[in-house]
């Protein structure tokens, strides 16, 4: 599993490209269809994911 050897890095890096806003983040499920949509469109620059369940 990928998870327990990246936490660290990630720990050390994602909060202050959030920050910085050089990532972007929203929540919820009723933000799924906007993502999508952006996404079809090409109005992401980057990847976005939908967490459709957290364990």
């Amino acid at each position: 599993m990928l998870f327990p050897k990246y936490l660290e890095t990630f720990e050390q890096e994602v909060p202050a490209l959030v920050a910085s806003k050089e990532l972007t983040y929203s929540e919820g499920f009723e933000n799924a269809e906007v993502a999508l949509d952006n996404s079809i469109k090409g109005a992401v620059t980057g990847k976005a994911v939908v967490i459709l369940a957290d364990e």
